[in-house]
């Protein structure tokens, strides 16, 4: 029913936001220090290649704050209801 759906939803958007913050955060940090240590150089764009990964810390910084609106939300729905 509508409680039942309300928590999975929010279960999910729990599982989501470890995922962002364990994999594509620390993981992605952990991607872009390796990268700009060792210097490596895009072939085409001539930057170091730091730059180009850490566009995954940034996106699951905000796959992070989606998960945690979404909860808040749906919290806020079930307690009014």
């Amino acid at each position: 029913t509508g409680l039942k759906k309300s928590y999975l939803e929010i279960i999910i958007q729990l599982f989501i936001f470890l995922f962002s913050f364990f994999v594509m955060v620390i993981g992605g940090i952990r991607l872009v220090q390796i990268t700009l240590s060792l210097n490596q150089i895009s072939a085409a764009l001539q930057i170091p290649l730091g730059y180009v990964y850490s566009v995954v810390p940034i996106s699951g910084a905000l796959m992070m704050f989606y998960s945690i609106t979404f909860i808040i939300e749906e919290i806020k729905k079930k307690s009014s209801s």
